[in-house]
C-alpha cells in the first residue's frame, strides 16, 4: 500500500529559527544503508538498516518515510497531538508494523529490520522517540550529553529494532524544553562507535548559526569518521535552535 504524500499533509508551523544540515559517508561498504530526513517541518530522523539482514537500504528508507508521515499525521489531529507520549506509542506501531509487514513483498521474505533515532519539535518542546544503536547528542552551554540509549547486548548484537517483530520494539522517549542555541547531533554508529564526545563536542562547538556552518561540521564529523578507519556508512544530521 502506497501512503499519501506527507509533504501535501498541511499544518501550523511553530515561529522559530531552526537550522539543519546532514552528511553521509558509503564507508567501505557495496551501498548506503543509513537514511536521513530532515527540513523545515521541524522532524528529524535517520535510521541504519541492520547488518546481517538483506534489504538495509530499503528498510532504513521505509522506516524515515514512515516516521516522517506518522508525525505529519499526528500534527493534524489535535486530540492527539496534545499528548506526545501516546502519540509517539502509536507511531512507532505503525513504523513497525509497515516495515515487518514489507516480508510480504515478493523478494523480501528473509526480512529487513533498521534503527530510528526521531527527534521533533513541537511548542516549546523538542521529542526524541529511540530504538537501537543510533545515537542523539545534545550541545547546550559549552556541554555535550548523550541523550540516548545503546540498545546493544554485551556481544555487540542490536537488541531492539524497527521490522524485525510484529509487535513494536520497546521505544526510548524523551522530551524536554528547548533552550536557547541548543543543537542536537543525530549519527550513526559508523560515526559514534569511533569519533569520541570530544570530538564531537570540538567540532559542533564552532558551528555558527548558518547552513553552511552545520554543513561543514556534519562533513567534518563524517571525515573523522572515516580517519578513525571505519568502514561501515556514515551519516550525521546537525540540528540547532537559532536565537
Amino acid at each position: 500500500m502506497r501512503l499519501p504524500d506527507p509533504i501535501g499533509l498541511k499544518y501550523k508551523v511553530a515561529s522559530r529559527t531552526v537550522l539543519s544540515a546532514s552528511y553521509q559517508l558509503q564507508g567501505n561498504r557495496p551501498q548506503q544503508e543509513d537514511a536521513v530526513f530532515h527540513d523545515s517541518d521541524h522532524i528529524f530522523v535517520i535510521a541504519d538498516g541492520i547488518g546481517g539482514l538483506p534489504h538495509g537500504d530499503v528498510a532504513s528508507a521505509l522506516t524515515v518515510e514512515s516516521a516522517v508521515w506518522a508525525v505529519r499525521l499526528g500534527k493534524q489531529k489535535p486530540s492527539e497531538w496534545k499528548e506526545k507520549r501516546l502519540l509517539v506509542q502509536k507511531m512507532i506501531r505503525f513504523i513497525n508494523l509497515r516495515v515487518y509487514n514489507k516480508r510480504k513483498d515478493e523478494g523480501f521474505a528473509l526480512g529487513l529490520g533498521s534503527t530510528m533515532s526521531l527527534l521533533f519539535f513541537a511548542e516549546k518542546n523538542f521529542y526524541i522517540c529511540h530504538v537501537g544503536d543510533s545515537r542523539i547528542y545534545l550541545f547546550r552551554n559549552q556541554s555535550i550529553v548523550l541523550l540516548t540509549p545503546i540498545h546493544r547486548d554485551s556481544h555487540g548484537y542490536i537488541t531492539r529494532a524497527i521490522g524485525i517483530d510484529p509487535n513494536p520494539p520497546e521505544m526510548f522517549f524523551y522530551s524536554d524544553r528547548f533552550r536557547p542555541n541548543d543543537m542536537f547531533i543525530l549519527a550513526t554508529d559508523g560515526v559514534v562507535d569511533v569519533v569520541s564526545e570530544q570530538e564531537i563536542h570540538d567540532v559542533v562547538s564552532r558551528v555558527e548559526n548558518t547552513q553552511e556552518s552545520l554543513q561543514d561540521a556534519a562533513k567534518t564529523l563524517c571525515f573523522l569518521a572515516e580517519h578513525h578507519r571505519n568502514t561501515d556508512n556514515m551519516t550525521v544530521c546537525i540540528v540547532k535552535y537559532c536565537v
